[in-house]
């Protein structure tokens, strides 16, 4: 089945992937104000409806967010995924260091009980949501306290 576009521009786009019930939101490059906020409500509502824990940024492309738009996702729509029930994160970086720099920013979500890992590719990133609400992956990150950094250890 082919992914369900939520919200679409030039700087990338929003989609839903029903089978996996992931949010997939991909940046190619720089976004800002009215259509970041438009972007990120659009994934926060389809979470929202279909009661999903799962979201999927591939920042590859993104070289920079502006502290306004940071204060914005930090302080008004991180709040609200949390209250929709969001658990999940999967990360690919930005390969540009001040994009990586910037994706810092939201580094504290893991304290906010968001279980956040970050990724090189979207195929491993896709792999590990895949896999981390199963309870095999569960017990053996809480009860050994092993850091699997690879999903791929546990296949």
């Amino acid at each position: 089945m082919a992914p369900l576009i939520l919200y679409k521009a030039k700087c990338g786009k929003v989609e839903w992937l029903e089978k996996e019930q992931i949010v997939f939101k991909t940046f190619h490059s720089y976004i800002h104000g009215e259509e970041l906020r438009a972007a990120f409500n659009a994934g926060y509502e389809k979470l929202k409806k279909s009661k999903a824990k799962k979201w999927l940024s591939d920042n590859r492309g993104v070289p920079v967010y502006k502290p306004e738009d940071v204060e914005w996702i930090n302080t008004d729509w991180l709040p609200r995924m949390l209250k929709a029930g969001w658990e999940y994160w999967a990360l690919v970086e930005p390969q540009s260091n001040v994009g990586q720099l910037t994706m810092d920013k939201f580094r504290f979500y893991a304290s906010m009980g968001i279980e956040l890992q970050v990724f090189k590719t979207v195929e491993q990133a896709l792999a590990w949501l895949g896999i981390v609400d199963r309870v095999a992956y569960k017990h053996i990150r809480e009860y050994r306290g092993i850091d699997l950094g690879s999903p791929a250890l546990i296949y």
